[in-house]
C-alpha cells in the first residue's frame, strides 16, 4: 500500500499530516444539527439526507486534503513534484474521496 497521510513514515523522513483525523475533529459538531436539518427540509427522506450528508462530508475531507500545507515538503519532495503542495501529486487520493449509504 502507499503511505498514510494520517501517520507518515517518520522511519523514512516523511512526517504525518494528518488530513482525515483533523477534519473530523473540525467538523464532526455539525454534522448531527446538520442531519437533523436536512431530515425536515428532505420530509424525512432518510436516504437522501444519509446521501446529502455523505457528499457533504466527502466535500469537507477534499477540502481537508487540498487546505494541508504543513509540515512543509522537503526541498528534494519539491525538485522531484515540481511544487510545494503535501498530499498532491496525481490527484489519485482527491479523486477517491467517496461515500456509501447502506440501508438494510
Amino acid at each position: 500500500g502507499g503511505i498514510d497521510g494520517a501517520t507518515g513514515a517518520p522511519a523514512a523522513g516523511i512526517p504525518p499530516r494528518p488530513f482525515f483525523s483533523n477534519m473530523i475533529d473540525d467538523k464532526s459538531p455539525e454534522w448531527g444539527p446538520a442531519i437533523g436539518g436536512l431530515m425536515v427540509a428532505q420530509n424525512y427522506d432518510v436516504e437522501r439526507v444519509l446521501a446529502l450528508a455523505g457528499e457533504a462530508i466527502a466535500g469537507q475531507l477534499r477540502q481537508s486534503i487540498v487546505d494541508t500545507n504543513s509540515p512543509p515538503l522537503a526541498e528534494s519532495t519539491i525538485a522531484r513534484k515540481g511544487h510545494s503542495k503535501p498530499l498532491v501529486d496525481t490527484g489519485h487520493m482527491l479523486n477517491s474521496v467517496s461515500y456509501e449509504v447502506q440501508t438494510s
